[in-house]
């Protein structure tokens, strides 16, 4: 499972897709509430990760590799393991 791919279309709505597929929107008229909403959709995907982690360690699966730039490390090295995501090996 992959989080949600957060995308404003800069008129009236943010919506959260994965695959292409929209899993939740939210629609907004005003400049502030566009804020509003689009700290909820950030805090939506940081759910959605979280709860696909979980689900993936109560499960005995390997996590999901993240981009060590989410934490001030090298780009292609894992932020979680450390293993250089460029080799074919790692990639989930």
């Amino acid at each position: 499972m992959y989080s949600p791919k957060i995308i404003d279309d800069d008129e009236t709505e943010i919506r959260a897709e994965i695959d292409k597929r929209i899993v939740r929107s939210w629609e907004y008229h005003t400049e502030a509430e566009r804020r509003v909403k689009m700290r909820m959709a950030h805090e939506f995907a940081e759910g959605w990760f979280q709860a696909d982690l979980d689900l993936r360690k109560k499960n005995g699966q390997q996590h999901m590799h993240v981009s060590g730039a989410t934490v001030g490390q090298h780009i292609d090295d894992c932020a979680i393991c450390g293993r250089d995501l460029r080799h074919e090996i790692h990639a989930i």
